[in-house]
């Protein structure tokens, strides 16, 4: 039988001679491997250091650059996965600023008029009526609430709605109360899609048997009028003022213009700007105008005397 040699520190060994010693003496490989129980020489020492460095710094395996690559591929991935979770957050957060903008626009009508009240007034006001009248810049229906104290005001007073049709001029009349007593009431106006609540006002009725004479503004000031495309059968007049407030024009073919009866023409619709279309004029005839202007507090303004000219046919 061929004999099986093992190579041990650089000498050749029968297989059976080293067996038998590794059994009958369970140190002898560590003795031998320490070279027989000597101590190691400083050449020892070192190339055992340099074997341990080589061992700590062994190249990584197949399997090991396969982990690596895979690690790497999970951090590529999970990097992609972060950029695209930064990105739909960035997409949402520009969602949401796209939602704030719309909430602006509809906060602020988006672009459209915001429903006011203003002029509120009160006249007659006698030990057990008043009358309330008020504007909006839009055509509303609307009501008051009233009672003796601010909280009826707002919430549980008495409610009276306005009779008349959608407008932006309101007036009503308010009856059964206790003379010598103070009143607190809010104006509510609607509209198709809006709504406006004004603050609280207040009004004291007087003592029985007396009443105290209707309140009236300070007019509007007529800032202009003047007449043009005029022709020989009409014309048309425009009247500007500094406040809202209807608008009438009184016309005649002689001096003074009177201002009683029917005016020629009418725009009852409080506004600033005001035009008045003459139709069925004679040619070739001076016409002289007044136009008068009153808000809702009772203030009037009248202009003084114009004139203009149609042309002959």
């Amino acid at each position: 039988m061929k004999r099986l040699l093992i190579k041990w520190h650089s000498k050749l060994v029968p297989f059976s001679i080293a067996l038998a010693l590794v059994l009958a003496v369970p140190g002898a490989l560590a003795l031998a491997e320490d070279g027989g129980g000597r101590e190691p020489s400083g050449r020892d020492q070192a190339e055992r250091r340099q074997d341990q460095h080589q061992v700590v710094a062994t190249p990584a395996t197949q399997d090991d650059h396969g982990q690596q690559n895979q690690n790497s591929d999970n951090s590529g991935s999970k990097k992609e996965d972060d950029d695209d979770h930064g990105k739909n957050q960035n997409e949402q957060t520009g969602y949401g600023e796209r939602e704030d903008e719309h909430e602006n626009e509809a906060e602020h009508g988006g672009g459209q008029a915001i429903l006011s009240i203003s002029s509120i007034n009160f006249s007659s006001v006698a030990s057990t009526s008043a009358s309330i009248s008020w504007l909006t810049n839009l055509p509303t229906t609307g009501n008051v609430m009233f009672g003796t104290t601010t909280q009826l005001a707002t919430n549980g007073g008495t409610v009276i709605i306005d009779p008349t049709a959608t407008t932006t001029t309101h007036s009503l009349a308010l009856t059964g109360l206790i003379p010598s007593t103070t009143y607190y009431l809010t104006v509510r106006a609607s509209s198709a899609d809006k709504t406006a609540t004004s603050s609280v006002v207040s009004f004291t009725t007087t003592a029985t048997g007396t009443s105290t004479p209707p309140v009236i503004s300070p007019p509007p000031a007529i800032l202009f009028t003047s007449a043009f495309n005029v022709s020989s059968t009409s014309a048309i007049v425009i009247l500007v003022t500094d406040q809202l407030a209807d608008g009438k024009l009184w016309l005649s073919t002689t001096t003074p213009v009177s201002t009683a009866g029917t005016p020629a023409a009418s725009d009852v619709v409080p506004a600033f700007f005001h035009l008045g279309t003459l139709s069925g004029l004679i040619p070739n005839t001076t016409y002289y105008y007044v136009v008068t202007s009153t808000n809702a507090g009772g203030g009037t303004a009248t202009s003084t005397t114009y004139s203009f000219t149609t042309p002959a046919m």
